[in-house]
């Protein structure tokens, strides 16, 4: 009951979630699950899904994640109502 999962509501905040399709720490299905979650309830969110990283390689080798968060963000800063 304590994953955020178990938590979204139509009034959760929007979400940018970035995984590694490799990670076996934490399994991809755990973010697609939650995106999915966040979807179903229309909580405006993204996954960037980075193929070839495992649990820190993909922090550690970010690649296009950071410009994808800050786009992200400028969305819902400069298009919020």
């Amino acid at each position: 009951m304590a994953s955020p999962i178990y938590h979204i509501t139509p009034q959760s905040p929007p979400l940018f979630i970035f995984h590694g399709k490799w990670d076996r720490l934490v399994l991809v299905g755990h973010a697609t699950d939650f995106y999915q979650a966040l979807q179903d309830n229309n909580v405006e969110s993204e996954l960037y899904l980075q193929g070839f990283r495992g649990h820190i390689a993909s922090f550690l080798l970010r690649g296009g994640a950071i410009d994808a968060g800050i786009e992200f963000l400028n969305r819902q800063v400069f298009t919020a109502d």
